[in-house]
């Protein structure tokens, strides 16, 4: 076996920084898990295909400040992710993701102050998230199926970076985000094996 393809995938397990690197995502969240670990709090949402959003302490913060603390309140909420490259860990540079917006607060936004460091605090800024948002065009869809598809096949971009992609211009219909799913190879691991 010479094809290290199969090493260079993120956990897929989780949405990872490397998902939405270059862009943004809003996703819609449906179940929340808490449970006492390293990543606490795990958040499905539309077309998450199990894997989960686990966020940061920083950003459990963000989303109970906007929220409140009961997660059961959370669920048929929306929230935009951006990857942040200058997030650390460890003390380096490493990329993370942040909320750049909620649905449901005050239309001003949130402004809170988020820790960035052992003892360093700074202000961080969340916006209203109008989720009265336009639906990508179903003859465009039609016609960039085939090419996402291609590119989800190939390994060049995750289909959360295809939708990613997709919002820039308007939200997919769950038609069109069933069609994609269906046109997606299912790889063996995406498969249950019993």
């Amino acid at each position: 076996m010479s094809d290290v393809t199969f090493a260079l995938e993120a956990n897929s397990q989780q949405l990872n920084y490397d998902d939405i690197a270059d862009g943004e995502v809003v996703i819609t969240i449906t179940n929340v898990n808490v449970q006492q670990c390293d990543q606490p709090v795990r958040i499905s949402y539309h077309g998450c295909h199990g894997r989960t959003y686990r966020p940061s302490k920083g950003m459990i913060r963000i989303l109970a400040a906007g929220w409140g603390r009961d997660s059961a309140n959370w669920i048929g909420k929306s929230v935009k992710l951006y990857g942040d490259p200058s997030v650390k860990w460890a003390g380096k540079a490493l990329g993370g993701i942040r909320i750049k917006a909620m649905s449901d607060i005050n239309p001003s936004g949130l402004n809170t102050m988020l820790t960035v460091a052992r003892g360093k605090r700074e202000p961080f800024k969340v916006e209203c998230l109008n989720m009265q948002r336009p639906t990508y065009p179903q003859d465009k869809f039609d016609q960039v199926l085939p090419a996402m598809v291609a590119q989800i096949t190939a390994g060049k971009m995750s289909i959360e970076q295809v939708v990613a992609k997709c919002q820039q211009t308007g939200d997919l219909t769950p038609q069109q985000l069933q069609a994609l799913e269906q046109a997606v190879p299912v790889s063996a691991d995406d498969e249950e094996i019993n």
